[in-house]
């Protein structure tokens, strides 16, 4: 059996620190373009010379968490540093995307904290007639009354997240179907 060969940031830190400050070059260039707001804009934000953005775009390799920090906020936008174990000890996927943290941040609604991160658990089963079915953060499964937006439920819970549950909440077809959840 071939053995995976680790991913190219395995071979040195700097590669490693590269692969995530292009990461972020990349979050920051879908920014400029979503503002619109053009590198020399950014520069006059930053109160440095067009030159030196255009150089920190092309080779981020030695940017800093200050400059991290500095050129998000010019943009309107935070930063945060995330360690994780992702049980890659071979480093043989590298770093997980930024857009994935993104994409499962915006999924659980955009929480800035855990009592936001409670609120927006989903239901298990979602049925017609606004009922879920939900696990409480006692791991109790109850039914509760819902809005088609978590923060318009009538209950706070936590969901123990299954990879089975985590997609978007099941729906009922008919007030027949509350005794037997579709799946």
């Amino acid at each position: 059996m071939e053995t995976m060969k680790p991913h190219w940031t395995e071979s040195s830190t700097a590669d490693f620190v590269y692969r995530i400050a292009s990461d972020f070059i990349m979050q920051l260039e879908k920014r400029l373009e979503l503002q619109p707001m053009s590198q020399k804009e950014l520069a006059d934000k930053l109160n440095v010379t067009i030159g030196r953005v255009s150089q920190v775009f092309n080779n981020p390799g030695n940017l800093t968490l200050r400059n991290f920090v500095q050129y998000s906020r010019a943009l309107g936008m935070k930063v945060a540093v995330v360690a994780y174990d992702d049980d890659d000890l071979q480093n043989q996927s590298g770093p997980v995307n930024s857009d994935i943290f993104t994409k499962c941040w915006e999924r659980a609604g955009r929480p800035h904290d855990f009592f936001d991160l409670a609120a927006s658990a989903r239901p298990v089963v979602q049925f017609a007639g606004g009922y879920a079915l939900a696990l409480d953060n006692m791991g109790k499964l109850t039914l509760t009354t819902c809005g088609p937006t978590p923060t318009e439920w009538n209950s706070s819970f936590i969901i123990q997240t299954r990879a089975d549950t985590a997609s978007k909440p099941k729906t009922a077809a008919t007030n027949e179907t509350l005794r037997q959840p579709y799946a």
